[in-house]
């Protein structure tokens, strides 16, 4: 806890709280669309505005958005793939822009958790 003045306490969230929920969350990757030959931007552009703005992302806060898509098959924890993803690029990517960019491939039909 932490007293945030005039005898209020409120609770921090810290990045190991982060760090903790993302290393047990697994996203797999959803059967329809893959050998169809239809491509998963298709199913990204359905995503409405509010949506993305309700979980933002940038293509400079996560550094290969390739490459996380390559890593989501249900064995992999969102920390894990963060930790590779940073391992093959001289940036690292923030965890929180991962976690969003899964929540936006899960919103279009992509990826459940």
């Amino acid at each position: 806890m932490h007293r945030a003045g005039a005898g209020r306490w409120t609770r921090r969230t810290t990045a190991r709280a982060d760090r903790t929920r993302a290393a047990y969350c697994g996203p797999r990757p959803q059967t329809h669309g893959k050998g169809d030959g239809e491509r998963g931007s298709t199913f990204l552009n359905e995503v409405t505005a509010e949506a993305r703005q309700q979980y933002p992302y940038d293509g400079q806060d996560i550094a290969n958005t390739n490459e996380v898509n390559l890593l989501i098959n249900g064995k992999n924890s969102v920390l894990d793939i963060k930790k590779m993803v940073d391992a093959q690029s001289r940036t690292t990517s923030d965890l929180q822009a991962i976690v969003n960019y899964i929540e936006v491939l899960k919103l279009a039909g992509l990826v459940e958790m």
